[in-house]
């Protein structure tokens, strides 16, 4: 692509993608003067070097292709990185950024050309196309105002796998609703709870939420569409032939007598050490196919009928795929009597647990209230005495794992330099129950982390961690940390009356918010 098209921002849904793309073209271009390159080293010494940082493997690869005026951008990145580029980018030192789509979201930097490395992106579930919304999120960084006349939009398409549906016209018209991200945790219904002293209340307070609006909406929308399926089916099912696909059909006795031409031939064939095997089976075929083709009178229908009666089965059969997609839509919607009864039920199971108590929260409820991250589990090692009981290193190392959210096929590590097994049967047993009660998952406890997080909270520094990460992204371990620490805060804030727990905790925070760790604003 030529320089006209620079500054140009390529997103690609992969962090893998974004560094090999970056890597293959600063191996053949070079689009910074020995100035600015200068400038790019100088800046690179500021966010990095004073962190002793320049000797990671990661660090030492982005920045030589930053020289070049190309960078890539992505969550797994260490945040100094990310800052770097950021910095770099927002002074038109980097031409050529290769990001995944958290850039656009997070980062208002216009460029002249976005490229789209392909029209699908994978979302946990499977690959699909990209939305609209999330199309125009970042194809609007093309065009600069006040610089450029127009900016310039390319999506790469690969020929084998492309479907012309699948790229649709992409208007602002055709941007799909923002969609209500609510959920019921049990925080939300310990704090309703204790908020508002009738059902009622409650329930009023429920309805008057957007997801409920605009699930009921789409409830009415679906049901009116069951309903017309359902009409189109009797309709089709008035005008099926009698005769479709039974022994009568003449297309079905044509089927019967192509396979039995088929048997007789691979009959004559037959070779090799299984072939009295396969003769018996052969024969036990043709017996009973012959049994259908001489089994009543055949209907002899036009080709014409036949035809229509092909399509109409074909018809038949897609109304009824609709159909059991729409029920199996319906049965999931949250429309607002299945979020008070989501509410109820989670109440009880809370009133089990002993967090509510005729209607009002017990200590456990009041402090699981102001925990916004894995209450329930939080609240239990903290009044079994788990928090008090665990070094500070230790509690560093547990708060890691209650909010550390592994990648895919993250495998559960052996507990070696601590042992943190009572909390994971705590975890453990709080699954079981809520399966049992509530037929749903919402704890969790991974202990991938809780080495380097152990190590880190006794003054490790992280070039030395990162040699313990087994291919773990810096990035990825920054960001668990911080949310440790943020884990903590939630937590001295609750235990006011422990202070020497509150002090305790304090300490925690001090030994993990330091270095690369620590957000500096």
């Amino acid at each position: 692509m030529g320089e006209q098209y620079l500054p140009l921002l390529f997103f690609v849904f992969s962090r893998r993608g974004c560094e090999v793309h970056a890597a293959e073209l600063a191996r053949t271009h070079n689009y910074l003067t020995p100035e600015e390159a200068l400038a790019v080293r100088e800046a690179a010494e500021r966010h990095l070097w004073g962190r002793e940082l320049q000797s990671l493997s990661s660090v030492a690869q982005l920045t030589d292709i930053l020289e070049r005026g190309i960078a890539y951008h992505h969550a797994g990145l260490l945040p100094a990185c990310k800052e770097l580029v950021e910095e770099l980018f927002e002074r038109r030192l980097i031409k050529v950024l290769y990001a995944t789509e958290t850039f656009a979201v997070g980062v208002n930097f216009p460029v002249r050309t976005v490229c789209f490395d392909s029209y699908t992106k994978y979302d946990g579930r499977g690959f699909r196309p990209l939305t609209v919304g999330e199309y125009f999120q970042m194809a609007g960084r093309a065009g600069r105002r006040g610089i450029d006349e127009q900016g310039f939009v390319f999506t790469m398409v690969d020929l084998n796998f492309y479907q012309p549906g699948d790229l649709r016209e992409r208007t602002e018209d055709n941007v799909e609703p923002l969609w209500s991200q609510f959920d019921l945790t049990y925080n939300s219904v310990l704090n309703l709870t204790a908020r508002y002293k009738t059902a009622a209340q409650i329930r009023e307070v429920l309805q008057r939420n957007l997801l409920v609006y605009q699930n009921e909406r789409l409830y009415q929308s679906l049901q009116q569409e069951f309903l017309r399926v359902s009409d189109r089916i009797a309709e089709l099912n008035a005008k099926r032939c009698p005769h479709y696909r039974r022994e009568t059909c003449t297309e079905q006795v044509r089927k019967i007598r192509r396979e039995i031409d088929k048997l007789n031939q691979e009959l004559v064939q037959l070779r090799g050490k299984n072939r009295i095997r396969r003769r018996k089976q052969i024969l036990r075929r043709l017996h009973e196919l012959g049994k259908k083709a001489d089994s009543g009178t055949v209907y002899h229908c036009s080709k014409k009928e036949m035809k229509e009666c092909r399509y109409r089965e074909r018809q038949l059969r897609r109304a009824e795929r609709r159909l059991k997609e729409l029920k199996g839509s319906m049965r999931h919607i949250l429309t607002k009597e299945r979020l008070y009864s989501s509410f109820a039920a989670k109440q009880k199971f809370l009133e089990g647990l002993g967090y509510i108590e005729n209607g009002e929260l017990t200590g456990r409820g009041r402090i699981a209230a102001g925990i916004y991250v894995q209450e329930l589990l939080v609240t239990e090692l903290l009044f079994d005495g788990t928090f008090q009981e665990l070094s500070e290193d230790a509690i560093n190392a547990l708060a890691v794992c209650i909010d550390y959210e592994p990648r895919r096929d993250e495998a559960i590590r052996p507990w070696r330099l601590l042992d943190l097994s009572h909390a994971q049967e705590v975890a453990e047993e709080l699954i079981r129950l809520e399966k049992q009660a509530l037929n749903e998952q919402r704890v969790r406890f991974h202990n991938s982390l809780h080495e380097l997080a152990y190590r880190w909270s006794r003054g490790c520094s992280f070039v030395e961690l990162m040699e313990e990460a087994d291919g773990l992204a810096e990035g990825d371990i920054v960001s668990a940390f911080r949310r440790g620490i943020d884990l903590l805060r939630q937590l001295r804030r609750v235990c006011s009356d422990d202070k020497s727990l509150q002090a305790k905790l304090t300490r925690c925070i001090k030994k993990m918010d330091r270095d690369v760790v620590e957000i500096r604003l």
